[in-house]
Protein backbone atom coordinates (compact mmCIF):
# COMPACT_ATOMS: atom_id res chain seq x y z
CA UNK A 1 0.00 0.00 0.00
CA UNK A 2 1.07 3.40 -1.00
CA UNK A 3 0.50 6.51 0.99
CA UNK A 4 1.07 10.30 0.28
CA UNK A 5 0.06 13.33 1.94
CA UNK A 6 -2.08 15.56 0.29
CA UNK A 7 -2.33 19.61 1.45
CA UNK A 8 -5.67 21.03 -0.11
CA UNK A 9 -6.89 24.75 0.88
CA UNK A 10 -9.60 22.79 2.72
CA UNK A 11 -7.31 20.47 5.15
CA UNK A 12 -4.91 18.04 4.97
CA UNK A 13 -5.74 14.63 3.61
CA UNK A 14 -4.06 11.15 3.54
CA UNK A 15 -4.44 9.38 -0.22
CA UNK A 16 -3.60 5.51 -0.05
CA UNK A 17 -3.61 3.22 -3.00
CA UNK A 18 -2.69 -0.47 -3.91
CA UNK A 19 -1.64 -1.27 -7.32
CA UNK A 20 -4.97 -1.02 -8.63
CA UNK A 21 -6.95 1.77 -7.12
CA UNK A 22 -7.67 4.55 -4.58
CA UNK A 23 -8.29 2.76 -1.48
CA UNK A 24 -8.32 6.02 0.89
CA UNK A 25 -8.84 9.61 0.68
CA UNK A 26 -9.36 10.56 4.27
CA UNK A 27 -8.66 14.01 6.36
CA UNK A 28 -6.18 13.80 8.75
CA UNK A 29 -8.36 15.56 11.17
CA UNK A 30 -11.21 13.11 10.71
CA UNK A 31 -12.41 10.89 13.89
CA UNK A 32 -12.45 8.26 11.73
CA UNK A 33 -8.90 8.32 10.86
CA UNK A 34 -7.16 5.91 12.36
CA UNK A 35 -10.56 3.31 12.18
CA UNK A 36 -9.60 4.01 7.78
CA UNK A 37 -5.86 3.00 8.50
CA UNK A 38 -6.88 0.15 10.33
CA UNK A 39 -8.85 -1.42 8.01
CA UNK A 40 -6.13 -1.58 5.43
CA UNK A 41 -3.47 -2.36 7.57
CA UNK A 42 -1.65 0.62 7.69
CA UNK A 43 0.26 2.38 10.96
CA UNK A 44 -1.29 4.96 12.72
CA UNK A 45 1.11 7.18 11.41
CA UNK A 46 1.91 6.47 7.57
CA UNK A 47 4.84 8.21 5.98
CA UNK A 48 5.03 9.37 2.77
CA UNK A 49 5.51 6.83 0.25
CA UNK A 50 3.88 7.79 -3.16
CA UNK A 51 2.80 5.59 -6.14
CA UNK A 52 2.29 6.37 -9.87
CA UNK A 53 -1.59 6.27 -8.82
CA UNK A 54 -1.46 8.44 -5.79
CA UNK A 55 0.40 11.17 -7.83
CA UNK A 56 -1.97 10.54 -10.27
CA UNK A 57 -4.52 11.24 -7.36
CA UNK A 58 -2.87 14.56 -6.04
CA UNK A 59 -2.42 16.17 -9.58
CA UNK A 60 -6.49 15.41 -10.07
CA UNK A 61 -7.31 17.22 -6.53
CA UNK A 62 -5.04 20.20 -8.05
CA UNK A 63 -6.87 20.19 -10.72
CA UNK A 64 -9.98 20.17 -8.63
CA UNK A 65 -9.11 23.28 -6.82
CA UNK A 66 -7.81 24.79 -9.14
CA UNK A 67 -11.29 24.58 -10.67
CA UNK A 68 -10.29 22.86 -13.66
CA UNK A 69 -11.97 19.48 -12.95
CA UNK A 70 -15.63 18.72 -12.40
CA UNK A 71 -15.54 15.15 -12.96
CA UNK A 72 -13.42 12.14 -11.34
CA UNK A 73 -11.83 9.43 -13.41
CA UNK A 74 -9.63 7.42 -11.06
CA UNK A 75 -10.27 3.56 -9.93
CA UNK A 76 -11.41 3.47 -6.53
CA UNK A 77 -11.67 0.69 -4.08
CA UNK A 78 -13.25 1.72 -0.92
CA UNK A 79 -13.21 -1.42 2.25
CA UNK A 80 -16.80 -0.92 3.25
CA UNK A 81 -20.27 -3.51 3.43
CA UNK A 82 -22.07 -3.68 0.31
CA UNK A 83 -24.69 -1.59 1.64
CA UNK A 84 -22.11 1.05 2.15
CA UNK A 85 -20.49 0.88 -0.96
CA UNK A 86 -24.17 0.85 -2.70
CA UNK A 87 -24.39 4.69 -0.80
CA UNK A 88 -20.99 5.83 -2.19
CA UNK A 89 -21.97 4.84 -5.31
CA UNK A 90 -25.03 6.77 -5.27
CA UNK A 91 -23.24 9.84 -4.04
CA UNK A 92 -21.06 9.52 -7.56
CA UNK A 93 -24.47 10.51 -9.23
CA UNK A 94 -24.36 13.75 -7.24
CA UNK A 95 -22.97 15.79 -9.94
CA UNK A 96 -20.59 18.53 -9.46
CA UNK A 97 -22.11 22.13 -8.20
CA UNK A 98 -25.03 19.84 -7.16
CA UNK A 99 -25.82 18.57 -3.88
CA UNK A 100 -28.71 16.15 -2.56
CA UNK A 101 -30.02 15.01 0.92
CA UNK A 102 -29.84 11.77 3.02
CA UNK A 103 -33.45 11.03 2.05
CA UNK A 104 -32.54 11.48 -1.70
CA UNK A 105 -30.01 9.03 -1.55
CA UNK A 106 -32.09 6.52 0.53
CA UNK A 107 -34.91 6.85 -1.83
CA UNK A 108 -31.95 6.40 -4.75
CA UNK A 109 -31.39 3.38 -3.54
CA UNK A 110 -34.85 2.23 -2.90
CA UNK A 111 -34.56 2.17 0.66
CA UNK A 112 -37.04 5.65 1.73
CA UNK A 113 -36.94 4.55 5.33
CA UNK A 114 -33.10 3.40 5.34
CA UNK A 115 -31.99 7.16 5.95
CA UNK A 116 -29.74 6.79 9.02
CA UNK A 117 -28.31 3.97 7.87
CA UNK A 118 -27.64 6.09 4.66
CA UNK A 119 -25.99 9.10 6.92
CA UNK A 120 -24.14 6.29 8.96
CA UNK A 121 -22.93 4.82 5.49
CA UNK A 122 -22.26 8.42 4.37
CA UNK A 123 -20.49 9.38 7.43
CA UNK A 124 -17.78 6.13 7.10
CA UNK A 125 -16.62 7.48 3.52
CA UNK A 126 -12.75 6.41 3.28
CA UNK A 127 -12.64 8.37 -0.34
CA UNK A 128 -13.29 11.80 0.32
CA UNK A 129 -13.91 14.38 -2.24
CA UNK A 130 -13.30 11.42 -4.86
CA UNK A 131 -16.55 9.79 -3.20
CA UNK A 132 -18.34 13.31 -3.03
CA UNK A 133 -19.83 13.13 0.49
CA UNK A 134 -19.57 16.83 0.60
CA UNK A 135 -22.62 17.02 -1.56
CA UNK A 136 -25.09 15.89 0.88
CA UNK A 137 -26.80 18.25 3.00
CA UNK A 138 -29.53 17.84 5.49
CA UNK A 139 -33.22 18.55 4.41
CA UNK A 140 -34.07 21.84 4.15
CA UNK A 141 -30.19 22.89 3.07
CA UNK A 142 -28.95 22.05 6.78
CA UNK A 143 -25.03 21.80 7.02
CA UNK A 144 -24.42 18.23 8.80
CA UNK A 145 -21.21 17.24 10.00
CA UNK A 146 -18.75 16.42 7.99
CA UNK A 147 -15.40 14.70 8.17
CA UNK A 148 -12.88 17.31 7.18
CA UNK A 149 -15.10 20.18 9.16
CA UNK A 150 -17.96 22.43 8.00
CA UNK A 151 -16.06 24.64 7.28
CA UNK A 152 -13.96 22.70 4.48
CA UNK A 153 -17.23 21.49 3.74
CA UNK A 154 -18.58 25.23 2.91
CA UNK A 155 -15.23 25.55 1.00
CA UNK A 156 -16.06 22.63 -1.33
CA UNK A 157 -19.21 23.22 -2.38
CA UNK A 158 -18.27 27.05 -2.45
CA UNK A 159 -16.12 25.89 -4.96
CA UNK A 160 -18.57 23.50 -6.91
CA UNK A 161 -20.92 26.76 -7.09
CA UNK A 162 -18.11 28.94 -8.47
CA UNK A 163 -17.11 30.64 -5.62
CA UNK A 164 -20.17 31.13 -3.41
CA UNK A 165 -22.43 28.87 -1.45
CA UNK A 166 -25.26 27.81 -3.68
CA UNK A 167 -27.34 24.82 -2.55
CA UNK A 168 -29.20 23.64 -5.27
CA UNK A 169 -30.75 20.28 -4.44
CA UNK A 170 -31.57 17.29 -6.94
CA UNK A 171 -32.81 13.68 -7.45
CA UNK A 172 -30.72 11.01 -8.21
CA UNK A 173 -31.03 7.53 -9.24
CA UNK A 174 -28.56 5.02 -8.57
CA UNK A 175 -26.97 3.51 -11.37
Amino acid sequence: MHTQFYHSPAGSLLIAADSSAIRLCDWTVSRRFGAHLAALGLPDSPGDDPSELTEAAAATLDAYFAGRLRRFELPLLPVGTDFRRSVWKALCAVPYGHTATYGDIARALGRPSAVRAVAAAIAANPVSIFIPCHRIVGAGGAMPAYAGSVESKRLLLGLEAGGTLRIRSLRIRAG
